[in-house]
């Protein structure tokens, strides 16, 4: 089938991106304890053809980042044209892997997912590919590092829907611009620098790629999710707000987007006595667990003294068309489901709160038996 105009205008974009050594990205600062707003400028991207083991993935020098004293970076990873359905694990060069690959994908989809990890030796990662070989996108959404002082911190909530298209029945256009209020909904106060949002493409009618940024900015050249066609695909992201709290959004293509609120940074007092963050290395299995069509599960985390939201990583792996959603236990259910089955295993990353004894729910909306795992990543 020929394809349209657009959709190699879409392949030659992301043909300059691998290609490109730098390109326009969130570059945000993160002391240890707290996240603090650093600059928007050229974000880092370091591409590769990767075969079982990119060996050294540099990410500090680059973009903004500085070349010394981050300890930890939140990175977007991406597959690109694979030749193999497979999986990325991303992990500290030369220090331990964690329990589960962060990224799957099925042959050729291009696909994101939101990866929180400490920086190892010589300021670098190491990236692993199953099998097969497959295209490597990486863009450093932000880094913490060990330096003290004034900051953000981060404030989690349960998953609260912000903007959804589908009542309007009018998709958001190819490249139209979309802004949505964050501030003043969700409990998100005024003054808040930047949020955590689950982004969400509803099938669109071909593959599909979103931006997001703050307001009023220029629109950056990374995308914040990739949706591969017909699917309903959700990739967590870490976008600024502008002054007036707000963000805006922009597909390429025209199709039905969400926005769900997960959380929010904003400046904090100090010393702060909520709201820090601290990775756990390597990212250990919670649980592995069948779950029967239309159950729930209970899972208990032992969080650590001023903790009370956990940064997790969801993998599910069962019949197509199956909704995975995760909250705090005693909660309501949140609108948008976590994650959307397809065919094999997949993973997305996000913040939640923890509920009534320091648990988490976990339901399977679909009709057959399916298969989870959750990953702790860190705690704020």
């Amino acid at each position: 089938m020929a394809r349209s105009p657009a959709e190699i205008q879409a392949d030659i974009a992301l043909t300059r991106r691998v290609i490109e050594t730098q390109l326009d990205a969130i570059s945000r600062k993160v002391p240890r304890a707290w996240w603090t707003p650093w600059a928007f400028g050229a974000g880092a991207l370091v591409v590769g053809l990767v075969l079982s083991r990119l060996p050294v993935l540099k990410v500090v020098g680059l973009g903004g980042v500085p070349a010394s004293g981050v300890v930890d970076v939140a990175l977007s990873v991406v597959s690109v044209d694979s030749t193999a359905a497979s999986s990325f694990t991303v992990f500290p060069h030369g220090g331990p892997r964690p329990a589960s690959p962060q990224l799957s994908w099925v042959k050729a989809q291009r696909v994101n997912n939101l990866v929180w990890v400490r920086v190892g030796s010589g300021g670098a990662v190491d990236v692993t590919n199953a099998t097969g070989t497959s295209h490597l996108v990486v863009d450093v959404e932000g880094y913490y590092t060990s330096a003290s002082g004034s900051g953000d911190v981060v404030a989690a909530v349960n998953g609260t829907k912000l903007f959804d298209s589908r009542p309007t029945k009018s998709p958001v256009p190819a490249n139209g611009v979309q802004t949505v209020q964050v501030t003043g909904h969700a409990g998100v106060p005024s003054g808040a620098t930047a949020a955590l949002v689950q982004l969400t493409a509803v099938r669109p009618g071909q593959r599909d790629y979103v931006r997001a940024w703050a307001a009023g900015a220029a629109r950056p050249k990374s995308y914040a999710l990739y949706a591969p066609k017909g699917a309903m695909t959700s990739a967590t992201a870490v976008v600024p707000l502008s002054s007036s709290g707000a963000l805006s959004i922009s597909p390429l293509f025209a199709t039905h987007l969400v926005v769900t609120i997960e959380g929010w940074f904003i400046p904090a007092p100090s010393p702060p006595t909520t709201g820090v963050t601290s990775l756990v290395t390597p990212a250990k299995r919670l649980v592995r667990l069948s779950l029967a069509a239309g159950a729930t599960k209970t899972v208990a985390l032992s969080k650590p003294s001023g903790m009370d939201s956990a940064l997790i990583t969801i993998s599910a792996s069962g019949q197509a068309g199956s909704y995975v959603s995760v909250w705090p236990a005693g909660q309501r259910t949140p609108p948008v489901a976590t994650l959307s089955l397809g065919s094999g295993w997949v993973r997305t990353s996000r913040l939640t709160p923890l509920g009534t004894n320091n648990s988490l729910s976990i339901h399977n909306a679909g009709r057959a038996t399916i298969q989870i795992l959750v990953d702790l990543c860190g705690w704020a």
